[in-house]
């Protein structure tokens, strides 16, 4: 069997140039012979290494996976009936984003978290799925010091695959802080070890970093060494490379950018029935909406997908087909699929049929319906969130009937003992007035510090309005002004008025100029009063020159977003003009009959 340099060594024959793109190209599309063993036949064969290539007689199906248990009754806890291994598979399953089964990464967490406490061999690699589960939470960056810890256990327990799952993650920098160095050494060592994945890897951290390779064709070297291991893989009848050497060619890591034959290799993949090519390609058909078939494209990829199972595809093609009129057929589709996969117990089919109920595909809201599917998706191991967020302040406004004070505590407190900002500042306000509707365990004020404490502007405005009053903590003019510019930070837009007022009164060019930067962040953020300030900085020129067509474009903006609140906001321009002089009580009265 060839190593696969032959691949580059004939590439590197007919191109004058090594550039890497060119090579990469030439390697994936040439169709240069690599001697392979046929599977089927159990000879030698010459298998053009082309998207253009039939590989069915070659491929080799994997060992079928086995339906995940139902782990629903399981205390996580207890020990199971089954074997470690067993309830490994089933986590991995559970997990697995391209699975054909229901999918629960909450299960697949206790289950990792169970087995790695277990004295057998693969504690290891349950440890390494743990932080892949970790990592894969929408706030990973959160938990980063678990996710190091947990594999760097898994390292000592011999998993090398997550020494390249910590060098992506130090070389990526989204989860844990950007390293460079400390990536280069997992990743060597996971090299080293035997892991081809992490030889990929350190082509890309070298093509981003070319200071830290020792030769200046480091990056080449250890992608030629990727492609050759993948083109044996092939070799072996295992297909799924295909999809691989898709992702390669169009790589922003690897410095490639060759989406048309990225495409040809995930349609061949396609064609073998893989579901990650079909998701994949479906997404990138959606991608480019500029081009009307492709959507049709999309469809039809994310029902091949459907069909075998794929929970992904089936959401984001009902997905499609409700965004999509006229309603008729497509909506009937849209609500089957949604069945199976609320059959399967998936709340993100619930959370859609409450979007859905909600208004937001267009259809008439049926907040009955909506908050029947929410309750539905909150029983669920999997509910998100923003579902409990949602579902907690329905019970708190009665927007399906009377309100449930007792079932919105319940329901906002677990989603904020979950670490959602917004259920925490909603059981503030409940908890808070002269006439609270709840009463908590803890002081109110522990939630809209926790609210605060995690990013949300209206939770930080709040605090500084009442460290400024003094109301409820001890009054403190410095810690007011940290939290209020904080919350500007954060984007609030009360704030941003706020600092935009303080800037204003300085009565300076800078002064202006800056607050015509306040008001303009507020402003992109939809804030009705700060477009029609910045319209007016336009016209009277204040923080910035004059510009009508500006003064304008904003203008229209604030009056289509909220006439009402821009014509009153136009009118307090007119009573507190500057300069004082120009106030006109009586055009204002008109503004506003």
């Amino acid at each position: 069997m060839s190593n696969g340099n032959e691949i580059w060594s004939a590439a590197d024959g007919r191109r004058l140039e090594s550039f890497r793109r060119t090579i990469l190209a030439a390697a994936l599309v040439v169709c240069a012979p690599v001697l392979v063993a046929n599977a089927i036949a159990a000879t030698e064969t010459l298998i053009p290494l082309s998207p253009d290539f039939d590989y069915s007689h070659i491929c080799v199906a994997p060992p079928a996976v086995p339906a995940p248990r139902n782990w629903s009754r399981w205390d996580g806890k207890n020990p199971a009936t089954l074997s470690p291994d067993d309830m490994l598979q089933d986590a991995q399953t559970l997990f697995d984003p391209y699975s054909l089964y229901q999918r629960s990464p909450a299960t697949a967490e206790r289950l990792a978290v169970y087995l790695s406490q277990l004295p057998f061999a693969g504690a290891g690699r349950a440890l390494h799925l743990y932080g892949r589960i970790l990592a894969d939470d929408d706030n990973a960056s959160l938990r980063a010091d678990e996710i190091i810890r947990v594999e760097t256990e898994a390292i000592k327990r011999g998993t090398i695959e997550a020494g390249t799952f910590l060098g992506k993650l130090y070389r990526k920098g989204e989860v844990v802080p950007a390293d460079v160095r400390k990536s280069q050494a997992y990743l060597n060592a996971a090299a080293n070890a035997g892991d081809p994945n992490a030889e990929l890897e350190l082509a890309r951290l070298y093509h981003r970093n070319p200071q830290l390779a020792e030769t200046a064709d480091a990056s080449r070297l250890y992608l030629n060494r990727a492609i050759s291991k993948m083109s044996e893989r092939l070799g072996t009848g295992d297909c799924s490379v295909l999809t691989g050497f898709a992702d390669i060619l169009i790589d922003p890591d690897l410095g490639l950018d060759d989406q048309q034959t990225s495409a040809q290799w995930l349609q061949a993949a396609v064609k073998l029935g893989d579901v990650r090519a079909m998701s994949t390609l479906a997404r990138r058909y959606l991608q480019d909406s500029g081009v009307g078939a492709n959507q049709q494209q999309a469809i039809a990829l994310l029902r091949q997908a459907s069909v075998l199972g794929h929970s992904a595809s089936r959401l984001t093609l009902a997905g499609l087909l409700l965004s999509t009129p006229p309603e008729g057929s497509g909506k009937s589709e849209a609500f089957r699929l949604l069945a199976q996969e609320a059959e399967r117990g998936n709340p993100r089919a619930y959370e859609m049929k409450a979007a859905y109920y909600r208004g937001a595909y267009g259809a008439g809201a049926d907040p009955g319906l909506e908050l029947q599917s929410l309750q539905k998706a909150a029983v669920l191991p999997d509910v998100s969130l923003r579902t409990l967020e949602q579902l907690g302040i329905i019970y708190a406004r009665g927007s399906a009937g009377a309100p449930n004070f007792e079932l919105a505590k319940q329901t906002l407190v677990k989603a904020a003992d979950l670490g959602s900002s917004r259920s925490a500042f909603e059981l503030y306000n409940l908890a808070s007035g002269e006439k609270p509707s709840i009463k908590l365990d803890k002081d109110p004020l522990t939630y809209l510090k926790a609210a605060a404490d995690g990013g949300l502007g209206i939770a930080m405005s709040e605090l500084s309005s009442l460290y400024f009053c003094g109301t409820g903590v001890e009054k403190d003019r410095a810690e007011a002004r940290v939290w209020l510019e904080k919350a500007a930070t954060a984007g609030n837009a009360a704030s941003l008025l706020t600092l935009a007022d303080e800037a204003f009164s300085k009565r300076t060019s800078d002064g202006n100029a800056a607050a015509l930067q306040f008001l303009t962040q507020a402003a992109e953020q939809g804030n009705v009063e700060a477009m029609m300030r910045v319209s007016l900085s336009y016209r009277d020129g204040r923080g910035t020159a004059k510009d009508a067509a500006a003064a304008d474009t904003w203008y229209q903006r604030a009056m289509i977003a909220d006439p009402g609140v821009a014509t009153l906001t136009q009118a307090q321009a007119v009573l507190s003009p500057d300069p004082p002089e120009e106030r006109d009580a009586i055009k204002a009265r008109v503004m506003l009959l």
